[in-house]
């Protein structure tokens, strides 16, 4: 995720060439994993705090897709459509942590 200040927008990535984060499609929802590649990620690190405040905070999201290494797809603008949960996944040493799951649908 990268934020820009002047653009008061979050870009997020979903590189799906990537087994650290496992983002999934779901009934019309990519379910985005939260930053951190190593042990348990936490809501309030980086634009993870971002992203889950995004609803209130008027930072305007858009997502690129990653599904052939190197080649970015844009994918468009996308809005938080339910609370951020939890759920365990490997990390990038294949330890078990918990991850942040957050649910973005297209707008």
């Amino acid at each position: 995720m990268r934020r820009s200040l002047k653009t008061n927008t979050l870009v997020v990535i979903s590189d799906q060439t990537k087994r650290v984060y496992r983002d999934l499609w779901k009934d019309g929802a990519l379910l985005y994993i939260g930053m951190g590649l190593k042990g348990d990620q936490n809501i309030d690190f980086g634009q993870n705090r971002t992203l889950k405040e995004s609803q209130n905070n008027g930072v305007r999201v858009f997502l690129f897709e990653i599904i052939i290494p190197g080649l970015y797809t844009y994918r468009g603008e996308v809005k938080l459509i339910g609370e951020p949960y939890q759920a365990k996944q490997s990390d990038k040493n294949g330890l078990s942590r918990i991850v942040w799951i957050f649910p973005l649908r297209p707008i």
